[in-house]
């Protein structure tokens, strides 16, 4: 299955750091032909709009600390699948807020991957308890009055 079957594109949003990842990222899309079906975008400063037109947002580190990316997916209702790496996994529960895969196994990410694409149900599913999840945890009011808690018990 290829997801360009269903009609899918890949939108890849991040800085270029013209390193040899890059390179070869940009040598297997021209190698494969998918120049039209995979689109690269330096860093942007307008994600809000771009998640807007996305149905399933992907965070596909291998490293990550705080991923601050998946309350941004959350906050514009968008399903998730991502690594189970870091904080992740404590901002994800899989199979109720998103989907976790190893970033090590392509066949975990393209089997999670192939779940979203073609579940209509399941992807709506998930981002609502993402964005319920996210706005219960951490929006600003939430964060704001943990961290004055916090400091009421170090005065």
């Amino acid at each position: 299955m290829n997801l360009k079957d269903f009609g899918w594109t890949l939108h890849l949003i991040g800085k270029d750091y013209f390193d040899s990842y890059s390179k070869m990222l940009k040598n297997f899309i021209q190698s494969s032909s998918l120049h039209n079906d995979i689109h690269l975008y330096d860093s942007k400063s307008d994600i809000k709009y771009i998640l807007s037109q996305a149905s399933i947002g992907v965070l596909a580190s291998t490293e990550e600390g705080f991923p601050v990316t998946l309350l941004e997916y959350g906050l514009e209702n968008l399903a998730v699948l991502s690594t189970n790496v870091g904080y992740c996994e404590v901002i994800i529960e899989n199979d109720f807020s998103g989907l976790l895969f190893d970033p090590h196994s392509v066949y975990e990410v393209k089997e999670q991957l192939i779940k979203l694409v073609t579940n209509v149900s399941l992807r709506s599913k998930l981002a609502d308890n993402l964005k319920k999840s996210v706005y219960k945890n951490y929006s600003e009011e939430v964060v704001i009055e943990k961290l004055i808690l916090s400091y009421k018990k170090h005065i």
